[in-house]
């Protein structure tokens, strides 16, 4: 007999607020198209017998390549020349592989007989099978290559900072926090380092 280990449930706490369409509390601003990079879907739950469409969030983040993330909502609602007088930092995504469940471990109990639990929609119930072969399940957070840039002195362009590998995961938290862990292991503050003294 096979089973899968139960893989995490969807949430129903989400880990962006995005009231006036963009994430609030974050350092980069996220307009709410990046929902579905972050993970976050309209899911059918039902309670108390109703069924309700609410949005959960999941872990599987993928931003794709091509994606373009500022500091400032302006940015994506001004002209460009003007927009540029707001602006901080900006993010390119230039590489993306997704986030991914994979199968980690596969563990096979092999006795006669192994007597098991099992959960069903009617309740518990004993059951009498020779083996068992577990499937453990988890995320694998993928990876992202992206382009750090910000304006220039002039205001009428952008320069570009550096270039940062991590996962989809790390990502996410920088895109919140504007924090980043480096090679050595050691946090970075990217707007401490660029944008809290822009030229």
């Amino acid at each position: 007999m096979k089973y899968v280990a139960a893989r995490e449930q969807r949430s129903r706490v989400l880990i962006a607020n995005f009231n006036g369409g963009y994430t609030q509390d974050w350092k980069f601003r996220l307009p709410d198209v990046f929902k579905d990079a972050l993970d976050i879907k309209r899911t059918n739950i039902v309670v108390s017998g109703k069924s309700h469409d609410v949005l959960t969030q999941g872990r599987l983040f993928n931003f794709i390549v091509g994606s373009v993330i500022y500091d400032n909502e302006k940015a994506y609602e001004l002209k460009w020349e003007e927009a540029l007088k707001h602006v901080r930092l900006i993010v390119q995504v230039v590489e993306s592989i997704p986030s991914i469940v994979v199968t980690k471990e596969t563990i096979t109990v092999t006795q006669t007989p192994i007597q098991i639990k099992v959960q069903t929609e009617k309740g518990d119930k004993d059951e009498i099978v020779d083996d068992i072969t577990l499937e453990r399940q988890k995320v694998e957070y993928g990876k992202i290559k992206f382009k750090l840039m910000r304006p220039n002195k002039k205001k009428d362009s952008v320069e570009e900072l550096e270039i940062i590998d991590c996962d989809q995961e790390e990502f996410v938290a920088f895109l919140q926090m504007g924090t980043i862990i480096n090679d050595k292991g050691h946090m970075r503050d990217i707007f401490e380092l660029y944008a809290d003294n822009l030229h």
